[in-house]
Parts: structure tokens; sequence; C-alpha cells
């Protein structure tokens, strides 16, 4: 079975490799060492570019602080990626902050708890 990829479907791979590498050892910012990203969605035109990123759990307070690295690094990131790949045009990029993870992990926290509460209440029978 051949699986054929749209261009923006590469594109989005391979911004996805080159913000992760650049996040990772060219950002000089403290701030953005704990981003990890997700995924990336560009538009059709490739005019446009959203990052996601999730923040480790124990870095949550520090959300607002993370995004602010991350703004101020955006024009770094596209120069860089400017040079790095062969684009007729470099999507402007936009930094958002992944929320399905947290959901996720308040979810399956809720869950356990709920079972938890469940065999407690059945011992008590």
């Amino acid at each position: 079975m051949h699986t054929t990829y749209s261009r923006s479907d590469r594109v989005e791979h391979q911004l996805q490799r080159e913000v992760c590498e650049l996040l990772l050892r060219k950002v000089k910012d403290p701030r953005i060492k704990v981003v990890t990203v997700t995924s990336v969605k560009v538009t059709h035109d490739l005019r446009q570019a959203r990052i996601y990123y999730t923040v480790p759990r124990q870095d949550q307070e520090r959300s607002d602080e993370v995004q602010r690295g991350l703004n101020s690094a955006t024009g770094f990131v596209r120069t860089s990626l400017g040079k790095r790949l062969r684009l007729r045009r470099v999507p402007e990029i936009h930094f958002i902050k992944d929320e399905i993870y947290e959901q996720a992990l308040r979810v399956s926290e809720s869950i356990v708890k709920l079972e938890k509460e469940d065999r407690e209440n059945s011992d008590d029978d």
C-alpha cells in the first residue's frame, strides 16, 4: 500500500523537525528549554504555521513565561528556518500551547480518583 502525502504534510514534518532542533540547540533562552513541540499545522498556501507545544507538568506555573520566551524567539526561529529549508517563502510562525495533553491527564486522574472512591465505597458495603 502506497500512501501519498501532500506538500503541506511534508512541510509540517520538516518544520517540526527543524523547530525542535533550533529550540534544543540554537535558542539560548532558558525559558524555553522545557518545551516539547507536539505538532505543526500549516495552511494550504504554506504562509502560516501554528507550532503546538507542551510544557512539563512541574513547569506549568511558568507557562506564560515560556510563551513570552517563544514569542521573543519567533524572529530568530523563522530566520533560521529560511536558511535551513528550501521554501520560496518561510511561513509566518505562531507558537500555541497544546492543551490536549493537560486535558487528557486531568481526565485520567479523574478516572483513577473515581475508581478509588468506588472501591472504597464497595468495601464499606
